[in-house]
């Protein structure tokens, strides 16, 4: 049946009278219910515009029409209903309790806050309309937001189309039902909006939420549930909620459930429920969240399999999406819940990045530990060493998250190794196509290295034993703990051989491994060792051990068992040679038993000439070096083990500066080197955004392919405005990759439940943020995607009223005459789509731009229209003054040709002498005076000084001084 047939049988069912009262196009505004008792602490704590918008706006509209619409689709559950609004209103509750109350004041004051729009809505609307707001949450949770939107416009028409069936077959079908399914559909737009709505609120209940959900994705990991078969959009839809809706109720009222499938763990991860659950697998448990929301007896019991899963989800969902794409067949569309988060600080974000970078480096997860005490320690021996700040803060970085990650709570140490893990997963993707594995050559000094280029090269043995401390001593200990915690070797094949009683200055000649023919790798064959200054050389066994071979190397008769000699270490130096530690065995040498046949050492038994040969397997001959005997199992590996670089660096036999100085010189490869350095870059925007959070679809593309990058690389050192956006931007969403020359007259950005704003927009003037410091603020401007304001060109001002200036002579009294002035933001109209990856596969874009006013208001009337950014950019000498320190009392004094501005008449029709504007004590009068004045000169072409004043500013002092030399138009903000 039609709809026009529809409409058509409605008209002729109802009287004339009705039709006129209640046209078959019903505004559903006019209907609005009081909110049940729970929510109304939510509804207290909107943010203005929000509420308006829920109250009486187009997102009351569509809870209204979805609810009248889905009317009698869901089982009647007041219980969660109940559960849910006092859920939210906590959760509303602890949110705003984290937002400045500074922000309120500001142009956003009226967007901050948290989103619970689709909420209020809802609850003024009918309980019909919350189930409506429940199931967007839980296609929020699982789906993208243009295939959630998706399925919103399918849902909306396949309800049509079954009423308008219903209606056909002659079923009795109430008037409300058929009038909503009669009327025009609901545009695909205020679909986005609802959808954005309860996608903004999830990531705020997230995060207040934060340790409950990651308690739950913990404990049912090993889960692997599909929501249901049907891959249809409303059959699927329609169980999945029902199903949800009425495990939920059971639950919340204490009746015990077992999970069927994933709608009811898609249910309470969406709606912040968290009944006691009861695991049955490889081992059962009972684990109580602590809900008080669920009564006793509410029990959730999952069956988890004991096969090994073949993906990283706790729930999935397939359905064929007709309307995803503008053009096309259905596309079949799995939204997913993983185990890992979804999103993080980006703090935790780099807990990914060391795992990437541990994976290109073939790391085992089971050395992840020592990982990050190398990084830490790494970052120590920077700090240890006054490294300048600047080229390598991304030492710092990797240094302050190893850090974090060591001393992480037992609960967020489990988050952080799901992050590490993941960019482990994502490493070729993230960090691109790099030649980085263990053993690829390394140039240096015009040479290759072919050791390990893994931990910075720190590991290499050529390179360790060249960073070891000045004494000798400190060079030994490493060599002898690699070796000792190599369980593949006999320690007694092994010797020691060093140079004593001279200070180390090393120059490396031998790469790890077994010798090489380089020219620099220079010894004579077949010479004495006393004809190589044998008084410095002497040798050490490797830990507590003796072989019967030793016995040559001195003439001594030692006198003891070889079983008693196997409990020491032994040193064989000549008399007069350095300190020896007391606790080891000293033995004279015996120089003529030793003799050197190249990088070999040959010991022989003059009684018997019997020989034994040691190999060198490596270090340096010129200090240090390791010898095996001949025909022993030789190590595996000669490089170093994370481990040994931990124990020695924490012994204290490492030098803070030769590590220094060795990852300045080498360091990473260069294209991780800059992708650590665009991170630093990154993180000194975030380290100023409290309570930001960053999509791990970061990990997801190459970051060095991302437009803000490789505009970055191409304006070094400029962290500009436009940057900071365009990388919010795209940290934050984790898809949009925007050109920052595209947000040069950007002034904020609203995307998720977050507004980026610069810290000129919301601060006292006098604090002089750079261009490029942005500030997080909860709330949005109730658009989906990432929105990008833009301001109009030519902002206008009120016209002059001539009676109303009076610019009285200033008094040198301290005042506030615009307590009644407030900043506001509202939008004309004009919003554009941008074109983004979306749009290439058909799909609606997820960027826009909004056309964005900045209008400063007196006691709600309209001043002017300001572009705050532009005029703290203009060159009217803006020059905040510096605490008194003169002696001067500040008293009521009368200053010759210094007029006071008490009005904003008096600021448009400003003097062109010096002047006073009196808001003191009120930053955003301050802010918005600066930023009028500013225009009103520029727009009469008038050249002047603008200084903004301390608080404790001395007149007679500031006067003085402004009176030597040169502006005449001078305006003072005090």
């Amino acid at each position: 049946m039609s709809f026009g047939r529809l409409q058509a049988a409605l008209t002729a069912a109802t009287s004339e009278v009705t039709l006129a009262a209640a046209n078959i196009n019903f505004d559903f505004t006019l209907v609005k219910i009081e909110a049940p008792q729970e929510y109304t602490q939510l509804g207290s704590l909107l943010p203005t515009a929000k509420k308006s918008e829920a109250e009486s706006g187009s997102t009351h509209v569509t809870a209204r029409r979805l609810g009248t619409l889905f009317d009698g689709v869901c089982p009647h559950t007041p219980n969660l209903i109940k559960a849910y609004g006092t859920r939210v209103s906590e959760i509303s509750t602890i949110a705003n309790d984290q937002i400045s109350s500074h922000y309120k004041d500001s142009i956003f004051g009226a967007h901050s806050g948290v989103d619970g729009t689709t909420i209020w809505a809802a609850a003024t609307s009918s309980n019909a309309s919350l189930h409506v707001h429940l199931l967007a949450c839980m296609l929020a949770r699982i789906f993208e937001a243009s295939e959630a939107v998706s399925i919103w416009v399918e849902l909306e028409k396949e309800r049509r189309l079954d009423i308008a069936g219903r209606f056909d077959r002659g079923e009795n079908v109430q008037f409300s039902l058929a009038s909503a399914a009669a009327q025009n559909p609901i545009s695909k737009q205020q679909l986005a909006d609802w959808d954005s709505s309860a996608r903004a609120w999830l990531r705020t209940a997230d995060e207040v939420k934060r340790n409950e959900s990651r308690q739950l994705h913990t404990l049912l990991k090993d889960l692997n549930l599909a929501v249901n078969e049907q891959t249809k959009v409303y059959p699927s839809v329609i169980e999945a909620w029902k199903n949800a809706l009425n495990m939920m109720e059971d639950l919340v009222c204490g009746r015990p459930q077992a999970v069927q499938d994933g709608s009811v763990i898609l249910g309470l991860s969406a709606w912040h429920l968290y009944p006691p659950l009861v695991v049955f697998g490889g081992q059962n448990f009972r684990v109580n969240m602590d809900d008080r929301l669920v009564k006793p007896g509410g029990e959730l019991s999952i069956g988890l399999s004991s096969s090994i899963k073949t993906k990283d989800t706790l729930v999935y969902w397939c359905l064929s999406l007709a309307h995803l794409r503008h053009y096309g067949k259905p596309v079949r569309t799995e939204g997913r819940i993983q185990e890992d988060p979804t999103r993080c600080s980006f703090q935790e974000f780099m807990y990914g990045v060391i795992g990437a970078i541990t994976n290109r480096w073939q790391i085992p997860s089971q050395d992840t530990l020592s990982t990050m005490k190398f990084f830490a320690l790494v970052h120590m021996s920077f700090d240890e060493a006054n490294a300048v700040a600047g080229r390598y803060e991304w030492v710092a970085l990797l240094g302050r998250t190893a850090k974090d990650y060591l001393g992480a709570s037992e609960v967020d140490a489990a988050g952080a190794e799901r992050i590490f893990q993941l960019g482990r997963r994502r490493s070729e993707l993230f960090i691109g196509p790099i030649q980085f594995e263990a053993g690829h050559n390394r140039k240096q000094d015009g040479g290759y290295i072919t050791g390990d280029p893994r931990y910075l090269g720190l590991l290499d043995a050529n390179v360790l034993t060249g960073v070891t401390g000045l004494e000798v001593e400190s060079l030994i200990e490493l060599l002898r703990h690699k070796l000792q915690r190599d369980p593949t070797i006999r320690c007694a094949d092994y010797l020691i051989q060093y140079k004593s009683g001279v200070s180390r200055k090393r120059k490396a000649k031998h790469s790890g491994g077994r010798h090489s023919d380089s020219a620099d790798a220079e010894m004579e064959d077949d010479d004495d060792l006393s004809n190589h200054n044998q008084s410095c050389y002497a040798y050490a066994t490797v830990s507590p051990t003796w072989d019967h071979r030793f016995r040559f190397i001195t003439n001594e008769n030692t006198g003891d068992t070889d079983e008693k000699l196997s409990r020491m270490q032994h040193r064989w130096v000549n008399e007069g040679s350095h300190a020896i530690p007391l606790t080891e065995r000293i033995h004279t040498l015996n120089a003529n038993h030793l003799r050197r046949n190249g990088f070999d050492l040959m010991l022989t038994d003059m009684s018997s000439t019997a020989q034994c040969k040691y190999s060198w397997v490596f270090g340096d001959m010129e200090t240090a070096a390791v010898f095996v005997r001949e025909g022993s199992k030789p190590i595996v590996q000669s490089s170093f083990h994370v481990d040994d670089f931990v124990h020695c660096h924490k012994k204290g036999l490492l030098s803070h500066t030769k590590i220094m100085s060795h990852v300045m010189k080498h360091g990473f490869p260069s294209s991780v080197a800059n992708m650590l350095g665009a991170l630093s870059t990154v993180d000194g925007i975030y380290e100023k955004l409290s309570g930001a959070t960053v999509s791990l679809k970061c990990f997801e593309k190459p970051l060095l392919e991302s437009k803000w990058y490789n505009w970055s690389s191409l304006h070094r050192g400029a962290t500009r405005r436009k940057l900071a956006l365009a990388i919010v931007s795209y940290f934050d969403s984790g898809s949009c990759d925007l050109d920052p020359e595209d947000l040069d007259q950007v002034i904020a950005v609203s995307t998720g439940d977050s507004i980026y704003v610069p810290a000129q927009l919301v601060c006292d003037p006098l604090k002089r943020h750079q261009p490029h410091v942005l500030k997080r603020i909860l709330g949005n401007i109730g658009k989906p995607g990432v929105v990008l304001l833009n301001p109009p060109q030519g902002p206008m001002m009120r016209d002059l009223e001539f009676t109303s200036v009076s610019m009285p002579k200033f008094d040198g009294t301290k005042q506030d005459c615009f307590g009644a002035t407030s900043l506001h933001l509202s939008f004309t109209g004009l919003h554009m789509p941008m074109y983004d990856t979306n749009v290439k596969v058909g799909r609606d874009s997820q960027v826009s731009i909004l056309e964005s006013v900045m209008s400063v208001r007196d006691r709600g009337n309209w001043v002017a229209d300001i572009n705050i950014l532009d005029a703290l950019s203009t060159d009217f000498d803006f020059k905040p003054v510096l605490n008194r320190t003169c002696r001067h009392e500040q008293t009521q004094a009368s200053f010759a040709g210094v007029y006071s501005i008490e009005s904003w008449d008096d600021i448009l029709d400003h003097p062109v002498d010096k002047f006073v504007v009196r808001t003191h004590g009120n930053w955003a009068a301050r802010l918005a005076a600066y930023s009028v004045l500013a225009q009103a000169m520029k727009e009469k072409g008038r050249s002047g000084r603008i200084t903004v004043c301390e608080p404790d500013t001395c007149w007679q002092c500031l006067f003085r001084a402004s009176s030597r030399g040169g502006y005449l138009l001078h305006g003072f903000i005090d």
